[in-house]
């Protein structure tokens, strides 16, 4: 242990977390004396526990230091972690065991660890590894930051064009496995070039927003809203037979028509069209024949 040393010195500045598994009492609480505070080990969870634990993990860096001497249900743990966690694996490894350094580096682990190693010599490794991991983490955010943003209609917010079709065809494939119903709207703004040619485009910019917003407070946690194009929207409905898209499309269509859209000194009555279909019927073989 570093006695006198400040030992986050040694470490990001950032919250992380070690899993362990197979590994001795005394190596790990080795490694334990060289951490800061704001990273801690987590020995032999349980993959029950293991989704829980994802959620945390989604800002943060972590490793998996694991044995090779791990049965092959806990070596599928550590494939879990590495596949879905985006966790760096690093080995520990004997030099009495079969496999050396460099199959251990062919198997996918990106360091190892001596058993004979001081912790002097297992902080640097550790130190250049939680980094590695915290970048990744960082990457991964912002990779998925713009691909959510890519998929934004950036008037509305509701999905685009490409996304909302993209869902529709995943709903319509996990329906047809599941052999549950799906159903879908189709809404389209009632003359809206008048609107806009009567109150301008800053108006009818205001009510494509505002109806959005108004289509999303009324519909399920699992619908799917996006805007098709225009001023028409798509909502996907999971699980909905056609008599409950029939019975939401006419509260949509009401909710919209007691409505008072207003802004800019400009107060007026909105209505809007919806088609509905369903896949009840047999017929409807594709994603695009349910349009």
């Amino acid at each position: 242990m570093y006695k006198g040393e400040d030992r986050t010195a040694h470490f990001a500045k950032a919250e992380g977390v070690i899993y362990c598994y197979g590994i001795p009492d005394w190596f790990r609480e080795r490694v334990e004396d060289c951490l800061p505070l704001y990273y801690r080990l987590e020995c032999e969870v349980p993959f029950s526990s293991l989704t829980a634990h994802s959620r945390g993990l989604s800002r943060k860096a972590a490793l998996i230091m694991w044995s090779p001497r791990i049965e092959k249900r806990v070596r599928f743990l550590v494939d879990y972690l590495r596949e879905n966690n985006h966790c760096l694996p690093i080995c520990l490894w004997s030099p009495k065991q079969e496999e050396g350094p460099n199959d251990l580096l062919a198997e996918g682990n990106v360091d190892y660890i001596s058993r004979c190693e001081t912790p002097s010599q297992i902080v640097p490794v550790l130190q250049n590894l939680l980094l590695r991991s915290e970048k990744l983490t960082e990457l991964s955010l912002q990779c998925s930051v713009l691909s959510e943003s890519s998929a934004r209609d950036s008037l509305t917010s509701l999905y685009n064009h490409g996304r909302i079709l993209r869902e529709l065809e995943y709903e319509f494939r996990r329906s047809k496995r599941s052999n549950n119903s799906l159903a879908c709207l189709m809404l389209d703004i009632d003359h809206f070039k008048i609107i806009n040619d009567t109150y301008g485009h800053r108006f009818g910019d205001y009510i494509l927003k505002e109806l959005a917003r108004l289509l999303k407070s009324q519909i399920r946690a699992t619908d799917i809203a996006g805007r098709y194009g225009g001023e028409e929207f798509l909502i996907i409905l999971p699980d909905a037979d056609p008599k409950g898209a029939e019975n939401l499309a006419e509260k949509l269509r009401m909710a919209v028509e007691r409505h008072s859209f207003r802004a800019m000194d400009v107060e007026t009555i909105v209505t809007v069209s919806i088609g509905v279909a369903a896949t009840g019927d047999n017929e409807v073989n594709s994603a695009e024949e349910l349009l």
